[in-house]
């Protein structure tokens, strides 16, 4: 049993090994592919880099060194590969071995799997009949020893082999592994190499295409010859190239030499299992030579107790299959423990078969253990990677060289290049913010303001009530000016250059000043100076002050214009500029000065516009409140003064604030100007100053109906809040801070801008100290349910979530029906998200959804319910076309219970809302005309071709509606597509009829197919009712469902206009249209066809009599009388043209006139003929006769018209010999388009 363990294992790890092996092949193939693929692109590519001859010869020497040490790494790999190939062959061999002696006992285990009750049955039957012939014949004992240990050695022997054999593949599957991770190391280190052509690739790209157009000039004046190097360039390029597919190559060939072991692992997998079916066999033989030696009536107990076994089992037995041969062999093995119970004579001792079993099973252990196995994997690892790992590094060393080499000559030049194009300012461009007529300006605002004084309790003082007039002078503002380069980074790969200007780039930033007629290079003249500087985002952002006290005021004629002048640092210098001593400077272009004067205000820092910039939104308060809206009026005392709640209850509140939390005032304020410009007051000198005032709230009350009345009494405000340093925290009435007395006030903020001791300006806010929020999140209120109704296109609908899940509230809360309702109250208002919910913002709730609360009676045992409802016509609630598609949809919304004295605690629940979305498609009892249609489907359900078509006829003299008789004169092309369908014998009313579900139904023509079928220049309306050729209605189809083909004119369409030439262009041809639907926004195509616009007439086909004859005096004639003949195309084919009886000729002239149709016209004009211009005659006629020439350049054939009759004119003055052709065509014109034949006439010589 261990042996048979041992020999499951060592299978299963050959298998995975095996599988493995064949998986990593194929990825290295692939890897080997792409690296392929990459060297040749990065070849192409690198032909193209610029940089010096010199030091990339030194690198082309390198490379190839590289490649050469690479390659030999390779084969050494290779070779190690082949010799553990070699091991495996050995294995292999000895696999065979073991095979050939393993026939046998195959066999016999392929006669055990099909009957393996008679066979063990027959193994009985002949161990009895060997006993009793040994009991018979007196075996001698020694014999029989020799037996047993010439067996004993062959067990030996194949164990030997086995285990032989499990280390040689061990030993494979360790080179194999081995191999791969040569490769791969060797695949890195030319990664590696890779990458250095990755980046050059990379900045070679934005050399070509950004920077060498604009900087050549600079780039040839610093020395830098770009065209002188180009051909060492393409040097290095090919041997780089040559070396890399070598390398490629070797790496390639282990890849297949490891396919080949693939092989034979294989064949080793299948030796082993022979190998072990034989081993069983020799055990099976070894049992029956022992039991031979034992007493008679000792053996036949044994037998008979294995015949019992055979017996109780063989119904099981008699049941297995192929796929149970497993558990069969189990069961024999359980027969051969049965056999180990018996006690045998072996050297004179009598010992269990067990005992003696297990004897041999150690020995082939000894063999075998897990240690040893380790121990010989382990040296062949140690060996194998002691041989690979010189080879490995000195590639890779080898590579690091190269690498270093290429840096050391390459570095210095591709980092000077890199600075010059990457990193080194090279233009400076003012980013303005303010234009003044038109012309970028730096602003400077000077702020003025009247000092109100000591009276704060006011609003503004009006400009006559003081003259305390005063001007902030403006010290300082910001400038931007965009850089080049920005920033953009040529490598994107790698973090080995830095891109874009930074402040180390540049050694001082400095302002050049010009008038309109002086321009000054020298920095000490411009009236403004650099403060502070950052980039951000390759912007340079300048804190500027002003160097004067003068201003550069608003003038239009007479103003500074400045320009910034910035010194590039040394480290962007070329090495010719630094031996050259001169600063370079780069100067941005001119800007001028401009200097306005505003007043300030207080502004509420939170009124801001969605960029975050101030805002004069009214709706934001952007500037408080004054006095007189906080306190009722100028005058009033704020000590004495009573608010009436109604009044001023929750208003003028700038920021609800926890009771538990302290505000900071000073991130509530700010200041900025009507046009919402701000100021950092700091720069102008101003501080902020916080009061807290009297604030007195009328105390109010309810009456028994819960209207408002007065109270008695007031509450101060004033009283629960503390400010110290601009930091304002609540307390109770008590002094006690982080009190819930202090829930619900609203302390009042006196907020002072001051410039020293003057004040600026003076405004009002109140902060209300809210209660702490607790939010709890219940989910989903129907537990994974839904309210599911049927989509209606702008309908209202209702649902109730009911008593059980409301319990399901109560629960969670721990409440009574009661003592929930009395604690908290439906808020009706719903959202779509749920933090909108969260914060129970009215103004994002949807505006066409309520919850309800229904109330149920008072008594015990009641719940209330909730309704809740909605309407489809919003637009959050409304179907999406690919929800229609789906057939259905959800929505969750959200609702909200709020606590009835804390409006900060809340239970936020969701409900989902599933709809489900009527199909549009043919109405009930809806179906084809089948009459109507070539092509068309059986049923109605859909189309099974959209390339059926209904053909559209001419109308008939005779028609009732478009005939004659109803006022009409000549035929129009028109058909009512409705007649294509039918519904219980009848056509349907109308085109919506034909469609379910639906709000508009349409037959149109379809677009999509109109350009597949006929081309770019026709274009169907957007309403899709008409069809236009070059901007000009070709087709029209009426929201009745009648389409017809276009006519112009003064008259109506059948009354003497003429069809459109796009009209003229679709007679004869289909045209696509299609039955779509709408419901809401909703769309549906329902069907897709094709309409045939018949062409009208015919021209039959025209024979002549006879045959043009040359040399005639006064010309050869041929009639053509009566011989042109047009007919209907369609019915009877009635005759139009060329009628010859009485009655045909009556019929003809009114369908001539229907059809507008004209006598037939020879164009003797554009006669051809079969005769060449290079003298020959051909087999048809292609060159017109006309061009047919005399030596006098005159015509020299012609053919004329002359009653009836075509005539043939020889004007050679020479006969023919042999006969030619003439083709004349005729046409005759209608109104729905022209009927054109070619008539052929032979001339035949006349001698």
């Amino acid at each position: 049993m261990k042996r048979k363990y041992f020999s499951v294992l060592l299978m299963a790890a050959m298998t995975m090994a095996s599988t493995s092996m064949v998986t990593s092949c194929k990825d290295y193939d692939d890897d080997i592919s792409n690296v392929q693929q990459n060297v040749d692109t990065a070849n192409e590519l690198i032909k193209k880099l610029q940089d010096q001859a010199t030091t990339l010869q030194t690198a082309v020497s390198t490379a190839q060194s590289t490649a050469d040490a690479a390659k030999t790494a390779a084969a050494e790999a290779a070779t190690a590969a082949k010799n553990a190939q070699t091991t495996g062959d050995e294995a292999l061999a000895m696999a065979k071995t073991a095979e050939a002696n393993a026939q046998a006992a195959k066999a016999a285990a392929a006669e055990a799997q099909k009957a393996a009750i008679e066979e063990a049955t027959k193994q009985v039957n002949a161990l009895k009949d060997q006993i009793q012939a040994a009991l018979d014949n007196k075996v001698d004992v020694s014999t029989f020893d020799t037996k047993v240990a010439s067996l004993e050695g062959t067990i030996a022997g194949i164990s030997s082999d086995l285990n032989k054999l499990g280390n040689d593949v061990k030993q494979n599957q360790s080179d194999i592994k081995t191999a791969k991770e040569a490769i791969a190391t060797l695949q890195a280190a030319q990664t590696d190499a890779q990458n250095q052509i990755a980046a050059l690739e990379a900045y070679k790209k934005v050399l070509e295409e950004k920077t060498i157009p604009g900087l050549n000039d600079a780039i040839k004046a610093n020395g830098v010859e770009i065209d002188g190097v180009k051909k060492s360039v393409e040097d290095l390029a090919k041997s780089a190239s040559e070396a890399q597919e070598k390398l490629a190559g070797d790496i390639a060939k282990v890849a297949s030499d490891l396919v080949v072991l693939q092989g034979t692992v294989d064949g080793i997998n299948e030796a082993y299992k022979k190998a072990d079916a034989n081993l069983q066999s020799q055990i099976d033989e070894l049992v029956k030579s022992i039991a031979t030696k034992k007493d008679a009536s000792v053996i036949d107990a044994k037998i008979a107790d294995i015949e019992k076994l055979i017996g109780d089992n063989k119904t099981d037995l008699e049941k297995y299959t192929d796929d149970a041969v497993r558990q069969a062999k189990k069961d024999l093995q359980d027969q051969i423990d049965q056999l180990g119970k018996i006690k045998i004579d072996v050297d004179g001792t009598e010992v269990g078969l067990a005992t003696w079993m297990a004897e041999i099973n150690n020995k082939f252990d000894s063999y075998c253990t897990n240690d040893k196995l380790t121990e010989k994997l382990n040296q062949v690892k140690t060996n194998y990677e002691s041989y690979t790992t010189n080879a490995i590094a000195t590639a890779s060393k080898t590579l690091t060289d190269a690498q270093k080499e290429i840096t050391d000559n390459l570095g210095a030049n591709i980092n000077t290049l890199h600075i010059l194009v990457a990193q080194r300012l090279s233009s400076i461009v003012y980013a303005p913010s303010t234009y003044v007529d038109g012309i970028e300006a730096i602003k400077f605002a000077s702020l003025e303001y009247y000092d109100w004084g000591s009276d704060l309790e006011r609003d503004a003082p009006k400009d006559e009530e003081t003259k305390n007039y005063y001007i902030i002078k403006d010290a300082e503002t910001i400038a931007k000016y965009l850089l080049n380069p920005s920033g953009v980074s040529l490598f994107p790969y790698t973090t080995l250059f830095r891109s874009g200007v930074s402040l180390e780039d540049i050694k001082d930033l400095t302002f050049v000043s010009s008038t309109a007629s002086n321009i000054t290079r020298a920095a000490d003249d411009a009236p403004i100076t650099v403060v502070d500087s950052n980039i951000s985002n390759g912007y340079l952002n300048l804190n500027v002050k002003k160097t004067g006290n003068e201003s550069f005021g608003t003038s239009n004629t007479n103003f500074k214009i400045v320009a910034l002048k910035a010194q590039l640092a040394d480290n962007v210098l070329t090495e010719s500029e630094k031996k050259a001593g001169k600063p370079i400077y780069v100067y941005s272009d001119w800007t001028r000065l401009y200097e306005t004067q505003t007043r300030p205000y207080i502004h509420n820092a939170l009124a801001v516009d969605q960029e975050g910039r101030p805002s004069e939104a009214a709706s934001k308060n952007p500037h408080f409140w004054n006095f007189s809206e906080t306190y009722g009026a100028v005058g009033n005392k704020p000590a004495s003064f009573q608010h009436d709640n109604a009044t001023y209850g929750d208003k003028h509140i700038a920021l609800e604030k926890v009771y538990t939390e302290s505000v900071d005032l000073n991130q509530l304020v700010d200041v900025c100007d009507k046009n919402g410009t701000s100021y950092n007051p700091k720069a102008y000198g101003m501080t902020f100053e916080f009061h807290l005032m009297h604030y007195l709230l009328k105390n109010t009350g309810v009456d028994a109906e819960g209207n408002p009345v007065s109270a008695t009494g007031y509450t101060d405000q004033y009283d629960f809040a503390t400010l110290k340093d601009g930091i304002l925290t609540s307390k109770a009435r008590d002094g006690q801070t982080g009190n819930r007395d202090a829930v619900g006030r609203q302390p009042m903020i006196q907020v002072v801008l001051k410039e020293g001791s003057k004040v600026v300006d003076v405004r009002y806010f109140k902060i209300k100290w809210t209660d702490k929020t607790n939010v709890e999140e219940y989910g989903d209120i129907l537990k994974g349910d839904s309210i599911t109704k049927t989509y209606s296109c702008g309908g209202e609908e209702a649902g109730t979530v009911g008593e059980k899940h409301v319990n399901f509230i109560y629960a969670f809360k721990n409440m009574t029906r009661d003592e929930f309702h009395n604690s908290y109250e439906l808020d009706t208002h719903v959202w779509k998200n749920i933090e909108d919910a969260k914060k129970t913002d009215a103004k994002k709730a949807l505006s066409q959804a309520k919850f309800e609360d229904l109330a149920d009676a008072t008594g015990a045992g009641q719940t209330h319910n909730l309704k809740f409802s909605w309407n489809y016509g919003e637009s959050f609630f409304k179907a999406s076309q690919t929800e229609y598609n789906d057939k259905y949809y959800n929505r969750i919304v959200y609702g909200c219970y709020v606590s009835k004295t804390n409006s900060n605690d809340k239970i936020v629940f969701s409900l989902k809302i599933h709809t489900d979305v009527n199909q549009m498609g043919y109405a009930s009892g809806i179906h084809y005309s089948m009459e109507q249609w070539t092509g068309a489907g059986k049923t109605s359900e859909g189309w099974n071709t959209q390339n059926k078509y209904r053909t559209i006829n001419p109308t008939l003299y005779s028609d009732s509606k478009y005939g004659k008789s109803a006022g009409y004169s000549e035929a129009q092309l028109i058909g009512d597509l409705k007649v294509g369908y039918t519904k219980n014998g009848s056509v349907p009313a109308s085109i919506a009829a034909l469609v379910q579900n639906a709000t508009n139904v349409h037959m149109v023509f379809d677009e999509k197919r109109v350009k597949t079928m006929l081309g770019s220049d026709w274009v169907v309306s957007s309403n899709g009712l008409t069809l236009n050729y070059k901007n000009k209605v070709a087709a029209t189809i009426t929201e009745t469902g009648i389409v017809q083909l276009a006519e112009e004119g003064k008259k109506d369409a059948g009354k003497g206009n003429t069809p459109t030439a796009g009209a003229l262009l679709l007679v004869g041809k289909n045209v696509p249209v299609k039955l779509c639907s709408e419901y809401c926004d909703l769309k549906q195509d329902i069907d897709r066809y094709e309409v045939s616009f018949m062409t009208p007439l015919t021209m039959e086909d025209i024979v002549l009599e006879g045959q043009l004859k040359d040399i005639v005096d006064g010309a050869s004639s041929i009639s053509v009388a009566g011989k042109v003949k047009v007919v209907e195309a369609f019915g009877e084919k009635r005759y139009v043209i060329g009628a010859t009886t009485v009655a045909d000729q009556i019929v003809a002239a009114k369908l001539k006139t229907w059809y507008r149709a004209e006598n037939a016209v020879w164009n003797v004009a554009e006669a051809k003929t079969n005769l060449q211009k290079d003298g020959s005659i051909g087999s048809s006629c292609k060159v017109k006769l006309s061009d047919i020439k005399g030596t006098d350049g005159n015509k020299k054939y012609e053919v004329t018209y002359k009653s009836n009759a075509i005539l043939f004119h020889n004007m050679s003055g020479n006969a023919i010999s042999q006969a030619f052709k003439i083709s004349v065509p005729v046409t005759v014109s209608t109104k729905w388009g022209n009927l054109t034949q070619n008539v052929v006439i032979e001339v035949v010589p006349n001698l």
